[in-house]
């Protein structure tokens, strides 16, 4: 299942990069100049009083839309300095032609999820200057979701584009999710959820699968600080970091994978990490000064 799962998000990278070119972007449409290294993505925010705590990031994941959900989907690029700038893409489509799990604006990218679960991940496509730019969704059941962030140990700063995914005590996949570029994540999942475990290949290549986390995290409905980790211009700023109650989750001598929060079932609601997911980069000590060692992976709580 997982060379399986790890194949799909091969794919799904390849058809990215057939659909939006490469290169770097300067210049765009209305006579406006967006400097923008790379290609532009697409991505979520949640539209405003369609998500429970306003303080919270408005950053969403276009994989764990819930049903009922209003959210909006945007192009976006990024300049050098890692401001988020966002594109007016000429039109917006979705390959759900018959509007089975939504109804998407092709002028403003605004999503209104229906109350139908998609089985499947559908595809948004984004037209800006005569080229597309995609992404997958999925509509999800309005049961759990788990909201937390995941951090960079030494600086700080949130990491984005990292996926996740999520299981039960029995070790049954339940859904993936992805850091959006503030770190933070919103997974929806059943009451069933337990454990999580991160995707190794979607860690940048200075970091190692080590991270650090506690041992069972506690849930709060109070969101935490660390999810405030942008300015007022979108920008990600570093989060001082408790490390207190943490501990590395070692390798495959007999630690395995930790529950996320506990194993029992929850109620329809929002449960947040009381403290951040951190990633330990290369150099790096624990709380005895011992280098994080490479060889010594955190295989019971991530994926290769």
């Amino acid at each position: 299942m997982k060379q399986l799962r790890m194949l799909g998000a091969l794919a799904f990278g390849l058809y990215l990069m057939g659909c939006a070119g490469n290169g770097t972007v300067a210049g765009g449409g209305g006579g406006g100049t967006f400097d923008i290294v790379g290609s532009p993505k697409v991505e979520m925010i949640y539209s405003t009083g369609f998500f429970p705590n306003p303080g919270l990031p408005i950053f969403g994941d276009p994989l764990n839309i819930r049903t009922g959900e209003q959210v909006q989907f945007q192009l976006v690029g990024y300049k050098a300095n890692g401001d988020r700038v966002v594109i007016p893409a000429d039109t917006w489509r979705s390959d759900d032609s018959t509007n089975s799990f939504g109804v998407l604006s092709a002028n403003t990218g605004i999503y209104n999820a229906s109350t139908r679960q998609s089985p499947t991940e559908q595809v948004v496509i984004a037209r800006w200057h005569d080229q597309d730019f995609s992404a997958f969704y999925s509509v999800r059941p309005r049961a759990v979701r788990i909201i937390g962030s995941v951090l960079n140990h030494v600086t700080g700063l949130p990491l984005a584009n990292i996926t996740l995914y999520f299981y039960d005590v029995s070790g049954n996949f339940l859904g993936p999710a992805q850091t959006a570029f503030d770190g933070s994540f919103h997974a929806a999942m059943p009451s069933t959820v337990a454990r999580f475990q991160i995707v190794n290949d979607s860690l940048p290549n200075n970091l190692l699968r080590l991270m650090l986390h506690e041992d069972t995290a506690s849930v709060t409905p109070v969101f935490p600080d660390y999810l405030n980790n942008r300015n007022a211009s979108g920008t990600p700023i570093p989060v001082s970091v408790d490390e207190s109650g943490m501990v590395y989750r070692a390798t495959g001598v007999g630690n395995s994978c930790l529950p996320l929060i506990s194993s029992s079932a929850y109620i329809n609601t929002d449960y947040y990490l009381a403290k951040p997911i951190l990633v330990i980069p290369n150099g790096d000590v624990d709380g005895f000064g011992n280098p994080a060692d490479p060889n010594t992976l955190a295989v019971g709580c991530s994926v290769p």
